[in-house]
């Protein structure tokens, strides 16, 4: 950069080396801005004059005392700082700010304030990229919008690394308010509220998948009720803590019901799943392992009418559990494992003949005895798979 002469007090140019200049500050000082004679009143000359206040060193157009028109504004290290216009000695207008070596923003400022602009930052382009040689450095636009002291505030559009962009609200340099982020593709992936440069409040996502998340975020995270849509048929709706389905909450497909009740880190905890299209499942009301299957205490009812209520680990009937007919009368009230009658355990047949004894495998194996429909011991003593060994009365079942 070409620097104006300095001007000395009779208006002619003399040319002064800068380090001359700082070596003799204050008398410039003194001679040029403490001095009437230095600056007559409505006289515009290009002058380089320290600051009085900042102690930084300026150059440009100077009138009535003060710095009007174009200039520049360098730090103590004569490194240029501003490049633009002056009123009355203070940035008003268009100009540049240069913030560092490869970072600069071209706004505009009023009365000493930048108030809106672009930032610009220098980037190696590998497109550029000569076949020998190092890249051609490029400016990238990465911020277009208005400033306070500063910093990004109010509304701007903010161009990120991954190529997706914001355009929306910011206060004191970080997105604050409403505000809406876009893929590379031009897609709006999300839509909504911003605290301190995170997703918060209420909004949109939209998943590269295709799903859509709407409802409560904090820390760009789902937390609060919310509704997920895997597409326009499935959803899941209710609460949401740390990103996951937790607390109450309702999975539907193509209007269907499929749970319905209490969720922990996006499994079923406890509560209704409906086995829709199954012939012979209806539902099941009770807990859930981490796994999402049947575990502890839980009920499921058969489309016959049919259900079980008792023990579950890992999706299967194990512990104490009772069977019922599809009428609603006792069938079996004993132990279970593997999904089976194991153990000891009470059968009640239709024509009202009991069992009480060992199990194994849903069959009658051990010790057991055999009442007939009015209750009288017909049978009792060892039993191998489901048949007695020997009888004291007649053979009832």
């Amino acid at each position: 950069m070409t620097k104006v002469p300095f001007e000395t007090q009779n208006g002619d140019s003399e040319k002064t080396d800068l380090k001359e200049i700082d070596s003799n500050k204050t008398d410039a000082k003194k001679s040029i801005i403490s001095s009437p004679e230095t600056s007559p009143a409505k006289t515009k000359k290009n002058i380089t004059w320290h600051k009085d206040v900042v102690d930084s060193l300026n150059e440009g157009e100077f009138e009535n005392g003060e710095f009007q028109g174009s200039g520049n504004l360098f730090d103590d290290n004569e490194i240029i700082k501003y490049q633009g216009k002056f009123v009355k000695s203070k940035r008003h207008g268009p100009g540049i700010l240069f913030l560092t070596h490869n970072t600069r923003i071209e706004g505009n400022f009023v009365d000493d304030e930048l108030v809106s602009g672009k930032v610009y930052e220098k980037q190696e382009n590998p497109e550029n990229q000569p076949q020998k040689g190092k890249s051609k450095p490029t400016d990238v636009l990465k911020y277009d919008g208005d400033f306070k002291n500063n910093q990004k505030h109010g509304n701007g559009t903010l161009f990120l690394k991954s190529g997706n962009k914001y355009i929306g609200e910011f206060h004191e340099n970080l997105r604050n308010g409403e505000g809406k982020l876009y893929r590379k593709s031009g897609e709006v992936c999300y839509d909504g509220t911003w605290k301190n440069d995170k997703k918060s409040g209420k909004g949109m996502i939209k998943f590269k998948t295709g799903h859509k998340y709407v409802g409560e975020i904090l820390d760009s995270k789902r937390q609060g009720q919310g509704v997920y849509y895997w597409n326009e048929h499935t959803f899941y709706k209710g609460n949401w803590e740390n990103d996951q389905r937790s607390g109450i909450g309702m999975l539907s497909r193509y209007g269907l019901v499929i749970f319905d009740g209490e969720w922990m880190n996006d499994r079923y905890k406890s509560g209704i799943y409906n086995y829709h299209g199954d012939k012979s499942l209806s539902k099941y009301k009770g807990g859930f392992n981490e796994a999402g299957e049947r575990h502890g205490k839980g009920e499921v009812l058969w489309n016959d009418g049919s259900k079980y209520s008792g023990d579950w680990v890992d999706d299967v009937r194990e512990g104490k559990g009772t069977e019922f007919f599809g009428d609603g009368k006792v069938k079996y009230v004993g132990d279970w494992k593997g999904g089976r009658k194991t153990g000891v355990g009470s059968y009640y047949f239709r024509n009202g003949v009991k069992y009480e004894g060992d199990w194994v495998q849903d069959l009658r194996h051990g010790k057991g005895s055999l009442f007939d429909c009015d209750g009288n011991l017909s049978y009792k003593g060892d039993w191998f798979k489901d048949n007695g060994c020997s009888l004291i009365r007649k053979k009832v079942y």
